[in-house]
């Protein structure tokens, strides 16, 4: 009886062992620091400062860079493991001078999920109404079902060509002014818009 006891007790304590060192309970921070330097290569350079923007019938405006702020951080998180991680927010508005919409853009990143690593675009217009889009950068594909986002290795604006661009892809509406396309660059932010009239506005580098 004593004998089985002890069996049951090793069991018992191998088993607690094994429940406390799993490795599934532990933060992935190798995947997490890949996550976050993905993350933010789509930030804005903030040296770039306001756009020309020129649309497809002539008219010359400007895309003002309304605001672009940073928020880190830096112990969010913490696993059974005793590993750490933090979290930031970045954002940055798009407001182009002639139009009444503004665009903006939020880059997420924390450790508590791997689903919290993204980019937000929301299109905030003057009557109230909005659209926006999000972009997994765990999943590389969107998150919900109002837009369709892909990356393209380059897209030419004018005579520039950007490398690594998301293409956002809204669902059409009956509205010949609301937004139907964004072109967001690395490191640049917005370089083209389309609305569902089929104008293009293009910023020029």
């Amino acid at each position: 009886m004593k004998q089985l006891l002890l069996k049951i007790s090793l069991l018992l304590l191998v088993l607690f062992h094994s429940a406390c060192s799993d490795d599934d309970d532990c933060l992935n921070i190798e995947h997490l620091d890949q996550l976050s330097a993905t993350a933010k290569q789509w930030y804005v350079d903030p040296a770039l400062g306001n756009r020309d923007l020129i649309d497809s019938n002539g008219i010359t405006q400007t895309l003002v860079v309304a605001h672009s702020d940073e928020y880190i951080v830096p112990d969010a998180v913490e696993d059974d493991c005793g590993n750490i991680y933090g979290s930031f927010d970045y954002s940055v508005s798009f407001m182009p001078s002639l139009s009444a919409f503004s665009f903006n853009i939020k880059i997420h990143g924390s450790g508590i999920s791997e689903d919290d690593f993204y980019l937000l675009m929301n299109i905030y217009y003057a009557n109230g109404a909005e659209k926006k889009a999000r972009y997994d950068f765990n999943t590389r594909k969107s998150h919900d079902n109002q837009a369709q986002i892909s990356i393209l290795n380059e897209w030419q604006v004018l005579n520039h060509t950007y490398q690594n661009v998301m293409e956002i892809k809204f669902t059409p509406t009956q509205i010949p002014s609301d937004i139907q396309k964004i072109y967001y660059a690395q490191s640049f932010g917005i370089v083209e818009y389309i609305d569902n009239s089929g104008v293009s506005y293009q910023v020029e580098y």
